[in-house]
C-alpha cells in the first residue's frame, strides 16, 4: 500500500511539472505570434527583438499614449492568456489534491460508495476498531476529594516489543468529584502491535473509607454517641469538620433517636460550583443501658 500511493504522488508530481511546462510554452508561443503579426518581426532576429524590448520599455516607463497601439492589444492579450492558463492550471491542482485527500479518507473510513463522480467505493487499507478501554479502580481519601489534589503516580505497560516499561500518570482531581467520576487517557495503555497504538485507560474514583464522615452526595453525614444522660439532660460537644476546622455542638432539651441535627455549607463542595457546599447531618448515637437497678427504676417511676 505504501509503494502504492508512492507513485501515485511520483505521478502527480510529474503531472504538476508537465502543466507547468506546458503554460510557459503556450505563453511563449503565443506572445512570438502577436509580435509576428501586429509588429511585422520576426522571433529569430535578434535586431526585432531589441526592438520589441525597448518599445515594451517605453510602454512601462513612459506615457502610454506614446506606446504603438498594437503593443498594447499585444500586452493585453498575452496577459489575458496568462491568467486563462493560471485558471486552468489551478483547476487542475485542485483536482489533485482532492484525489489525494479522498484516497487518504477512504483509507481511514472504508470506501466512499455512493459519492458522484465515478470514486472508488472502498480502499485495501486496513481499518482498526477503537482501542481496549482499560478500567483501573483508584481510591482517594475524602479530604483528597474535598481540596481536589492532584495524584501522581507510576503504572506498569508493554512496550513495543513485549518489554515492560514504566509511565507517570497525573491526575488533577477537582473539588467535590464523586465516587465513580472516571478520568480517560488515551494511548497510554498496553502497546498493540496489531494496530501500532496503545490501550486507553480508564480511572474510577472510589472514595476511601473515613474514621468520622459518610458522604451523601453533597452532604457529610457524622454520626455523634451520646451518653443515656446526655440525650436526657442536655451536652456541650465539638467535632473537628472535614476541613479541620472545631464546630461546637451542644443541646439543652433531650435528644429523640431519631433526631437530627444540620448545619448548612459544612458538607463537600458541589462540582459544578466549589465554591458552595452541601450540609453537614449530625446523627446521634445514644448509649441506652441494658440493665436498671432498683433505684433507677423508681426514679424513672417517679418523675416520667
Amino acid at each position: 500500500m505504501i509503494l502504492k500511493k508512492g507513485k501515485y504522488m511520483i505521478n502527480t508530481v510529474s503531472r504538476l511539472l508537465d502543466l507547468v511546462v506546458q503554460a510557459l510554452v503556450l505563453v511563449v508561443l503565443a506572445v512570438l505570434e502577436v509580435l509576428e503579426a501586429s509588429l511585422a518581426v520576426r522571433a529569430d532576429s535578434p535586431e526585432d527583438m531589441r526592438s520589441v524590448m525597448r518599445m515594451l520599455s517605453i510602454f512601462f516607463h513612459n506615457s502610454l499614449a506614446a506606446v504603438p497601439h498594437s503593443v498594447v492589444l499585444m500586452t493585453v492579450a498575452s496577459v489575458s492568456l496568462v491568467i486563462h492558463l493560471a485558471a486552468v492550471l489551478v483547476w487542475e491542482v485542485c483536482m489533485v489534491v482532492w484525489e489525494v485527500c479522498l484516497e487518504e479518507w477512504e483509507g481511514m473510513h472504508g470506501g466512499m460508495g455512493g459519492m458522484p463522480g465515478g470514486f472508488r467505493s472502498a480502499s485495501s487499507s486496513p481499518t482498526y476498531p477503537e482501542e481496549e478501554t482499560v478500567q483501573v479502580n483508584l481510591p482517594v481519601s475524602l479530604e483528597d476529594l474535598f481540596v481536589g489534589k492532584k495524584k501522581s503516580f507510576k503504572i506498569g505497560r508493554k512496550g513495543p516489543h513485549g518489554a515492560s516499561e514504566k509511565t507517570q500518570i497525573d491526575i488533577q482531581l477537582k473539588p467535590g468529584w464523586k465516587a465513580g467520576t472516571k478520568i480517560t487517557y488515551k494511548n497510554q495503555g498496553d502497546y498493540n502491535p496489531q494496530t501500532g497504538r496503545r490501550k486507553t485507560l480508564q480511572f474510577v474514583i472510589q472514595e476511601k473509607s473515613h474514621p468520622n464522615f459518610k458522604r451523601d452526595g453533597d452532604d457529610l453525614i457524622y454520626t455523634l454517641p451520646l451518653s443515656f444522660k446526655e440525650s436526657l439532660l442536655g451536652f456541650s460537644k465539638t467535632i473537628q469538620t472535614i476541613d479541620g476546622r472545631t464546630l461546637p455542638l451542644s443541646r439543652v432539651q433531650p435528644v429523640q433517636p431519631s433526631q437530627t441535627s444540620t448545619y448548612p455549607g459544612q458538607g463537600m463542595p458541589t462540582p459544578k460550583n466549589p465554591s458552595q457546599r452541601g450540609n453537614l447531618i449530625v446523627k446521634y448515637k445514644v448509649d441506652y443501658p441494658i440493665s436498671l437497678n432498683d433505684a433507677q427504676k423508681r426514679a424513672i417511676d417517679e418523675n416520667f
